[in-house]
């Protein structure tokens, strides 16, 4: 362990500049680089997908897979995006319809189902424990009535 004159001290951080703050520089790169060329840059992927050339179509996915996805969970969900009422289930259907109608991405679809999954999970524990404690009630109900 440090010696005491060397750890740090309360209110004390680290690296006091830290990283400046505003847009992640992925998706500010993206910004500067990839979106002014998006059309002439579709067009390349597709020629390279249809050339067959497989070390270029290797380069093609390389980018698919590393730099779009990042951008992609900087995404938000589009405020005009309503989610339904109703039941846990409805929601998760309407998740997927959302998904299925491609008004939102799967992984945005991801994250809301992962939510009403913890939703569902919490409110089962809920009901677990309501149930557990009027056992308990019912119980000690039945053992002041009938003794030990």
């Amino acid at each position: 362990m440090p010696s005491s004159d060397t750890q740090f001290k309360p209110g004390q951080v680290a690296n006091p500049t830290g990283r400046p703050k505003g847009e992640c520089a992925k998706y500010k790169l993206f910004k500067q680089l990839v979106e002014p060329r998006t059309q002439e840059l579709v067009n390349q992927a597709l020629n390279i997908a249809l050339s067959g050339d497989k070390d270029r179509t290797k380069v093609l996915t390389l980018f698919l897979e590393r730099v779009l996805p990042s951008v992609v969970k900087d995404n938000i969900l589009k405020p005009e995006i309503e989610l339904s009422e109703g039941t846990l289930l409805e929601q998760a259907d309407h998740i997927r319809n959302l998904i299925t109608d491609k008004h939102i991405t799967p992984e945005q679809g991801s994250v809301l189902l992962a939510a009403v999954k913890t939703t569902a999970e919490i409110k089962y524990k809920e009901d677990l424990e309501k149930e557990l404690e009027e056992l308990k009630s019912e119980f000690k109900t039945f053992r002041d009535k009938f003794g030990k």
